[in-house]
């Protein structure tokens, strides 16, 4: 990772984002099966670090720079209120029962909250660290546009998914309704949009003036997020990661039209089938 000492960016990015997933952690330990902070610290965290990091940054004022912030921020808040809602309406989460009933459980899930938190955020807390400005530009307006996009396409699949579930009548079934007829994983879709859109607002400026091995460095370390995320969603949606689609299909195997729905529904972007 670029520039890693002790007073750089993505360390004081690490200690805010690690502070908090160990706040996450000793609640977990003190009040034993409440699921309620899991979400509400560990994607909030994103909004408190992505604001520390451009508060401190040399080019807070920028437009590039202020832009990511609150396109960071603004998603944080939104998701994790969002989560915390549902939290408080559905008590908790059973998939998370028996890793959270041990402190090592609980270790292994706050850890690699902060990991996951860190790695993604890390484009945003570089560009925070850096002192160039660099115009928007038609590309950085473009990048703008698919993470904001995606913030809509996250909140959709949300909304809708959560006012199907909600309805007794969908007891039972499976969710194709609204953005969830295009894709299985609109969420993960909508995600992945955001942290591509908000990479490629953050890579002119923290790769400006940079070259050869400093270049390769940077350009590594920015990327490695969005990458993380990309394994991350295909590995659940695919099977690799969990057991998310032996569930899924164990739930939902016999129900009319999920086969169909498996088969002809993009996995994550509707092309990807």
């Amino acid at each position: 990772i670029v520039n890693a000492g002790p007073a750089s960016p993505l360390a004081k990015s690490a200690a805010w984002m690690g502070g908090i997933n160990i706040l996450g952690f000793l609640i977990s330990v003190v009040f034993k099966n409440c699921h309620y902070h899991l979400d509400l610290l560990g994607t909030g965290a994103f909004a408190v670090t992505a604001a520390v990091s451009h508060l401190a940054g040399p080019g807070k004022m920028f437009v590039r720079q202020r832009l990511v912030a609150g396109i960071v921020g603004a998603w944080s808040v939104k998701l994790a209120s969002f989560l915390f809602f549902r939290a408080i309406k559905t008590g908790h989460d059973a998939r998370l029962d028996e890793l959270l009933s041990t402190i090592p459980g609980m270790t292994t899930f706050w850890l690699i909250s902060f990991l996951w938190g860190w790695l993604v955020i890390s484009p945003q807390t570089m560009l925070a660290g850096s002192a160039v400005n660099v115009p928007l530009g038609i590309w950085g307006k473009a990048a703008a546009a698919i993470a904001v996009t995606g913030i809509l396409i996250e909140t959709a699949a949300d909304l809708s998914k959560w006012s199907f579930k909600s309805n007794p009548a969908n007891k039972g079934l499976f969710c194709n309704v609204g953005v969830w007829k295009w894709s299985q994983h609109p969420n993960y879709a909508g995600n992945l949009m955001i942290w591509y859109g908000v990479t490629g607002l953050c890579l002119p400026a923290v790769l400006h003036g940079s070259a050869g091995m400093v270049l390769g460095r940077k350009l590594v370390s920015a990327l490695v997020g969005p990458a993380f995320l990309t394994l991350l969603f295909n590995g659940q949606a695919r099977g690799f990661i969990a057991d998310a689609v032996e569930a899924a299909e164990a739930r939902y195997g016999s129900v009319a039209g999920y086969k169909d729905y498996v088969t002809n529904t993009g996995l994550i972007f509707p092309w990807d089938k």
